[in-house]
């Protein structure tokens, strides 16, 4: 029997580098949502009109116009073009005084650029708890973290740093982006280019 991509590292004592999505954060914690929910959630607040899964089907429709593309791919491009319009709507309302988001205002937005709709996000996902079925397999998933080298994630909760924190007395570091960490390593900056979001890099 031929070894697994596990069974090299194992031998030549690797360390992986682990790719992390939304995924993980909805199968581990209470009422976390999909990309796709959240999405649902941030167009209701964005007071962008129309029905949210009527504009989705319109974005596919121009996006599939003559391309042979996996639906995977459409997916993702619709969402991605989506959350951008969300995002500038968002961030209108703000610019305009029609909502305030917790521990932002207009100052600490333009010194530090930041995204107001990033904000709001994060505000959602500033605490969260773990579903009774899954503590088992949460202990699992720790012991996994714990053996990565780096690990990557769209996610904008805290969930995986502090899941490895619980389970190492050396914390973690976080890098957004392309700056600080990605600047040094070139071949995980082409990466990230590819994936065409912005990513969390946590080092270990």
């Amino acid at each position: 029997m031929s070894n697994s991509i596990l069974d090299y590292l194992v031998e030549q004592n690797e360390f992986p580098i682990i790719f992390i999505g939304s995924g993980i954060s909805k199968r581990y914690l209470k009422g976390y949502p999909s990309w796709i929910e959240l999405l649902e959630v941030l167009w209701k607040e964005s007071k962008l009109e129309g029905d949210f899964y009527a504009h989705l089907t319109k974005v596919r429709d121009e996006l599939s116009q003559g391309r042979d593309v996996q639906e995977y791919i459409l997916d993702y491009e619709v969402n991605i073009r989506v959350a951008t319009e969300v995002e500038k709507a968002i961030n209108g309302l703000f610019s305009n005084d029609e909502i305030s988001i917790d521990g932002i205002n207009h100052k600490k937005v333009y010194e530090k650029k930041l995204s107001p709709l990033k904000s709001l996000i994060c505000n959602k996902f500033n605490s969260y708890s773990l579903l009774d079925e899954m503590k088992k397999e949460f202990e699992l998933f720790k012991g996994m973290l714990s053996k990565a080298q780096i690990i990557l994630t769209t996610n904008y909760d805290s969930f995986i740093e502090d899941s490895y924190n619980q389970v190492s007395n050396v914390h973690v570091k976080t890098y957004i982006g392309q700056s600080g960490f990605l600047s040094r390593q070139l071949v995980l900056q082409s990466c990230i280019r590819y994936m065409a979001v912005q990513v969390r890099v946590i080092q270990l």
